[in-house]
């Protein structure tokens, strides 16, 4: 075998050396390299990457322009946020993140390491679902007024009839498995490997302090817009059953932030509820899975009414749980009953009859008086918690029935607040048979007026039981 010439080596070591400028494409304008570099980064948005790292030049054309980084944005995902664009930086980091949220994500045990910054990202991702609006236009238009505006610009992107391709990347990696991964490792710490709810040596069942445990809120509100038919049904009941999880104003905090522990808790159990009752030939609660099937149903509807930004108005189908008051007593209060508590994991609650709601919006919370039957004296909804004074309240009235072919025999009244982390929350009462019968807390799952509706607690009036609740829009 004969050694290379020295011309031969000279030739292959040209052929693999770095660009110099020499290169062709080195005599081209930087305009005509940039509308080059826009090009390759809505076809491919690694390319722009791998660009950025082929030559000085071109590095330093990519950091000082907005075009190319944006067109590849544009291309890969969406950006439905009102105008003005964010600034030349946001664009080439906002990719690079979502680019290595993905690339981390195909393996199906990614390192928990990264949780924090891929819930960043997801949850950037959520924010930006397309909603489904009934007209984009008048969302839009600054004269229609500041209440208008301002629902445009908190709540509700502009409208995409199709889901677009961020919408597609979302609902892809939300339904990964690294994503179920990520959530049964980190959702609760340090007790996240104690999920089982099993009985302890006095054979009493192990029930967690709600101060032991430390949730990973946005992994928990993700985890709520997937569907999870493998979820611990003992642990879920661990948070929705136990007196020492609630206080009056459940599933809020303090603060007047949403609790997504106790949300995802109670949307997951009442999915798991209702799937049994599927599965066991009851056909009539078919129509109450679609809400939770695919993307589209956590899409928010841009409501044209600016009163009714929420979408409040209309019917309402509801399902709600509970637990025999003796087994509820005696998981509560164990030394009072003298009972040994039974095995949440395997425990079989009720699940009551499909509720029909119909509802319409009032003017002021002094405008229910007008519509209360005879003899009737609402009471205040006023409330401790902090609210957003973003968007004004909505207040309504209505009726609701014990199933959906039921007479409409009960008075419900409540409004709906924007919580001080831009979440939708709904507070009603049901008053039946002559008093307030049951109080309910909820909040908005997915956009404003989505699909799947909202979910949270019911309480007795008494305060002496409680269970979750679902309503979505019919």
């Amino acid at each position: 075998m004969t050694a290379p010439s020295a011309a031969s080596a000279s030739a292959v070591a040209l052929s693999f050396s770095p660009l110099n400028a020499t290169t062709p494409i080195f005599s081209l304008p930087d305009e005509i390299l940039l509308d080059i570099f826009e090009m390759a980064g809505a076809e491919d948005a690694c390319a722009l990457l791998c660009l950025s790292r082929t030559a000085k030049r071109f590095n330093d054309l990519l950091q000082a322009s907005i075009t190319p980084w944006r067109a590849a944005y544009l291309a890969r995902y969406n950006y439905p946020k009102p105008l003005p664009y964010p600034p030349t930086p946001w664009w080439c980091v906002e990719l690079k993140e979502r680019m290595f949220t993905e690339r981390t994500m195909r393996d199906s045990n990614p390192d928990v390491t990264f949780t924090g910054a891929l819930c960043d990202v997801l949850m950037g991702l959520m924010r930006d679902v397309s909603v489904r609006a009934v007209d984009e236009v008048v969302m839009r238009e600054a004269e229609v007024g500041d209440v208008q505006v301002a629902i445009a610009n908190i709540l509700h992107p502009p409208y995409n009839p199709r889901l677009s391709n961020g919408d597609r990347c979302f609902e892809a990696l939300l339904h990964s498995p690294a994503f179920l991964h990520l959530y049964r490792h980190c959702a609760a710490q340090p007790l996240c490997n104690r999920y089982n709810n099993r009985p302890v040596s006095n054979g009493r069942t192990w029930r967690p302090h709600p101060r032991s445990v430390v949730f990973n809120q946005a992994l928990c509100r993700l985890h709520l817009l997937r569907v999870d038919a493998k979820a611990d049904r003992g642990w879920l009941r661990v948070m929705v059953y136990c007196r020492q999880w609630m206080w009056p104003e459940t599933p809020f905090r303090r603060d007047g932030t949403v609790a997504w522990s106790q949300v995802d808790a109670i949307g997951t159990l009442m999915y798991l509820n209702i799937l049994d009752l599927v599965k066991n030939g009851q056909n009539e609660w078919r129509s109450a899975l679609r809400p939770l099937a695919g993307i589209h149903q956590i899409r928010g509807v841009a409501s044209p009414n600016p009163v009714d930004w929420a979408g409040v108005a209309g019917v309402w189908h509801g399902a709600y749980a509970f637990m025999h008051y003796p087994d509820w007593v005696t998981l509560n209060e164990p030394d009072m009953s003298g009972l040994t508590p039974a095995h949440l994991r395997y425990y079989e609650e009720n699940v009551g009859d499909m509720v029909e709601m119909v509802t319409q919006v009032v003017s002021s919370e002094a405008d229910i008086q007008a519509h209360a039957p005879a003899g009737m004296t609402p009471r205040s909804l006023a409330t401790a918690l902090p609210s957003s004074d973003r968007l004004p309240p909505i207040y309504f009235v209505g009726c609701a029935g014990g199933g959906v072919t039921a007479e409409m025999d009960a008075f419900m009244y409540g409004v709906v607040r924007l919580t001080p982390d831009d979440c939708v929350r709904w507070s009603f009462v049901i008053h039946y048979e002559g008093h307030d019968q049951w109080l309910m807390n909820g909040v908005q799952i997915g956009g404003v007026g989505s699909a799947r509706g909202w979910c949270g607690f019911w309480e007795e009036e008494q305060g002496i039981a409680h269970g979750p609740v679902w309503y979505w829009k019919a």
